[in-house]
């Protein structure tokens, strides 16, 4: 039946024609009623591989399409933690408030403190 099938056109019909014989001898039935019967079965086989090739495919078209939306969400999750860490890096990180005094001599009194802990802290440099 394989050969029936998968073969070229002249070997089909010599395994159709083979197919027919045996079947006849196997079922005492004519060689017309065996050839009919294994037009059959060969028609019976190949919508049966049809509606096999079509469930392959809808199973592989569901599948990309839950791939694809998976790679998307993760995407999105991955652009939305960089988000967040970046956020949060920036309202942990210590804002120090610089106020700048020109004092003489060229040199300036820089009156630091820290908005959170309500520090401060005094430096006295030169600017340049």
């Amino acid at each position: 039946m394989r050969a029936l099938v998968t073969g070229d056109p002249a070997s089909q019909q010599d395994a159709r024609e083979r197919a027919a014989q045996a079947l006849a001898r196997a079922r005492n039935v004519g060689v017309e009623e065996a050839r009919t019967q294994v037009q059959q079965f060969e028609q019976q086989y190949r919508q049966t591989m049809d509606q096999a090739k079509q469930k392959a495919t809808q199973a592989a078209d569901l599948a990309a399409k839950g791939v694809s939306r998976g790679a998307i969400l993760a995407a999105i999750s991955l652009l939305l933690g960089g988000l967040a860490s970046w956020l949060g890096g920036r309202m942990g990180a210590v804002d120090p408030t610089l106020t700048e005094w020109r004092g003489a001599y060229g040199r300036t009194d820089v009156d630091v403190s820290d908005q959170r802990t309500g520090t401060n802290r005094d430096t006295n440099r030169r600017v340049s």
